[in-house]
Parts: C-alpha cells; sequence; structure tokens
C-alpha cells in the first residue's frame, strides 16, 4: 500500500511530512475489516502546500482503500493531519 507521505514525497519535498504516530484496530474482525488511524507532521508554513497536494493527488491512495475520515485541527497544533483508512475484503472502490 502506498501512504499519503510515500505519493507526496517528491512533489513537496519541503513540506517534510512526517508520520508521527498510526496505529490500527488490531487483528481483522471476523467480516475482514481493518482500520489504520494516521497521524501527520507538517511544517505549519508547508501546511497550505501539503494539503493542495493532498487534495491533487488523495486519488492515488484511495484506489488502494477507502478513506474513512481526514482531518486538521482549527485550535491548537495546526501543523497535524489525521487520516484513518478502511482495509478488508469491500474496502477497495469499484
Amino acid at each position: 500500500m502506498w501512504g499519503v507521505g510515500t505519493l507526496l514525497r517528491g512533489a513537496a519535498r519541503g513540506a517534510r511530512v512526517q508520520v508521527s504516530s498510526f496505529f490500527a484496530t488490531g487483528p481483522r474482525q471476523p467480516d475482514g475489516t481493518f482500520y489504520e488511524f494516521r497521524t501527520y507532521t507538517i511544517k505549519p508554513a508547508k501546511m497550505k502546500d501539503f494539503l493542495e497536494l493532498t487534495n491533487t493527488n488523495i486519488h492515488l491512495r484511495t484506489a488502494h482503500s477507502k478513506l474513512v475520515g481526514y482531518w486538521t485541527p482549527e485550535l491548537g497544533g495546526l501543523n497535524k493531519v489525521l487520516h484513518v483508512w478502511k482495509y478488508g475484503m469491500h474496502s477497495i472502490p469499484s
């Protein structure tokens, strides 16, 4: 699978995307579903560039799994991006 950081690498060399944490729901659920939670830390001055590149290239990532959630904070540390991805038998878009 390709992560957003991998897809944007090269196009956003100055953004210095860092995956600061990710975790998943553990073993696959009985129906084969698996969720992955990711937190990205972006240099504050590069947040606009990161969001523009994500908007342009997210289709490359969603071809492999379903994007369940995508958040950026409005208060506090404004240089974080959180993603939730769903994997499993029914996660690949048709």
